[in-house]
């Protein structure tokens, strides 16, 4: 992962035209991964929402962060958390392969601790359905789409907070 905050542009591709990725940089602008654990532990199906519509740069460089949440034992609990790793990644592999592609090992790490301790999250299926199915549908698609990350790219394990 770069150790290069993101800037304005990373986060708005847009230059502040979409009020997703306006409220993504009031958000993050200027902040670390460290800092961004903290905004996840906080509330994390909010923020969760801001590196859906960021620039594929800023999602590489943030999604960590969120994935360190997950994997935490912040998360128990947290269905909505799950949810929202669900919605994100299929959103993103849909509309910005790149920025799966660049956090790929990251995301193959966060989907694999989250099926391991899926019954941490507490999901209750008749008001989010089948999430493990859901993830599981994400994985192999994303295995069937696998290219090689590029260099430099975020695939570091995401680690809990500290």
């Amino acid at each position: 992962m770069s150790n290069v905050i993101p800037t304005f542009a990373d986060i708005s591709p847009t230059k502040g035209l979409s009020l997703d990725e306006k409220v993504a940089v009031e958000h993050f602008l200027g902040k670390s991964v460290e800092m961004a654990q903290a905004l996840f532990k906080e509330n994390s199906i909010y923020y969760a929402g801001d590196i859906m519509w960021m620039g594929t740069k800023a999602f590489a460089y943030y999604f960590p962060a969120f994935a360190s949440y997950l994997v935490s034992e912040d998360a128990r609990g947290d269905a909505d958390a799950l949810n929202s790793l669900v919605g994100l990644l299929t959103f993103r592999s849909e509309n910005d392969p790149e920025s799966i592609n660049l956090a790929s090992r990251v995301i193959d790490t966060c989907i694999d601790s989250c099926l391991a301790e899926y019954e941490k999250f507490s999901v209750d299926a008749k008001i989010y359905g089948d999430l493990r199915g859901e993830l599981l549908k994400i994985r192999r698609a994303k295995q069937a789409n696998q290219t090689d990350p590029q260099p430099n790219a975020t695939n570091a394990r995401p680690e809990p907070p500290k």
